[in-house]
């Protein structure tokens, strides 16, 4: 089974081949577009290919209320905490959803904690909502 996350990036600009470059994991990589709009990026890492799909802008602000719900639902283990997670959410211009062609490892999830840490963005991880320099910030078995 393909393992799956989500990226929260606030700024998009990260996004790219100066990235690409610094990631030592990264084999190759290939955008994903339609006739003018980019859809993602394919990289190829050792051992799996991983597929980055960007949410369409038009269905982010929703998708970010419902999310927003999510953290407050399942809450954090202080108020200040609470804060800073709505906060790093709101400044969230992209959305990206990814899947390795290879089932969960320790690999896999390394690399996407550091391509979370060089994007400085929120990885939704299996109902963990997790900052860029992996500090859990929504832990859902807390309770």
């Amino acid at each position: 089974m393909a393992y799956q996350v989500s990226f929260y990036i606030a700024d998009p600009s990260l996004l790219g081949s100066k990235l690409f470059n610094r990631l030592k994991a990264i084999k190759s990589n290939k955008a994903l577009q339609t006739d003018e709009n980019a859809t993602g990026i394919e990289l190829q890492v050792e051992s799996s290919t991983i597929k980055i799909s960007f949410m369409p802008s038009k269905d982010v602000p929703e998708h970010l209320r419902g999310f927003e719900g999510y953290v407050q639902t399942i809450g954090c283990e202080n108020n200040d905490k609470l804060i800073y997670t709505l906060g790093r959410l709101r400044s969230v211009v992209v959305v990206a959803g990814c899947s390795a062609s290879s089932e969960k490892s320790e690999k896999i999830e390394q690399f996407f904690m550091d391509l979370a840490f060089e994007l400085r963005c929120v990885l939704y991880d299996g109902g963990y909502v997790i900052d860029f320099d992996g500090e859990i910030l929504v832990n859902p078995n807390r309770n």
